[in-house]
């Protein structure tokens, strides 16, 4: 086939993109891992994943950013954090912690810390009388060396009072942080 020209064209496209069709395919691979089984739709980042009744999942590019999309939502989550972020103070320093001398005929150091129950304490009252739930959950991909922290963060609309027996009535946004392990 070396003297035709469109199988010259065709395969010097195959060899240009054959890196980007497997970094591709693997992107791929890692989303529909990231899915969780029970769910029919997931968006972020521009891009929507469906999972049909068969239990396939399909990707579709999204034109207008998912944050367009939802912006009454983020727009209350944020007037109502923006609440929460005013009532906020530092935790009480009750704990005391001495760090040994660095290197030789130096003294070791001493310092005033709050606990961690302490400052989850102060937020969780905050984002609670705003009416901000959350939950965390973490996930280990040992592989990779890296953690991943999900928080999903829901307020009510209009941050009224609780529609009774309708969980619909909360409005999700989540958010996914990741660092690696050393």
């Amino acid at each position: 086939m070396s003297s035709s020209n469109s199988w010259a064209e065709f395969a010097g496209a195959f060899r240009r993109t054959r890196e980007a069709y497997v970094e591709h395919e693997q992107a791929k691979t890692e989303l529909k891992a990231l899915l969780p089984e029970d769910a029919k739709e997931a968006i972020g980042h521009g891009i929507r994943a469906r999972r049909s009744k068969a239990g396939a999942i399909s990707f579709d590019l999204l034109e207008t950013p998912p944050m367009h999309r939802s912006s009454e939502s983020i727009a209350a989550l944020a007037a109502a954090l923006a609440k929460a972020q005013s009532e906020l103070s530092n935790p009480e320093k009750s704990l005391v912690a001495t760090i040994g001398a660095g290197r030789p005929g130096e003294g070791g150091r001493t310092f005033r810390y709050a606990p961690l129950s302490s400052g989850l304490d102060i937020v969780r009252k905050a984002l609670g009388q705003q009416q901000i739930a959350t939950v965390q959950t973490t996930a280990i991909d040992s592989a990779t060396g890296t953690i991943s922290l999900t928080t999903v963060l829901a307020t009510l609309p209009g941050n009224g009072s609780p529609r009774t027996g309708r969980s619909a009535g909360w409005r999700i946004q989540r958010a996914r942080i990741e660092w690696a392990l050393h």
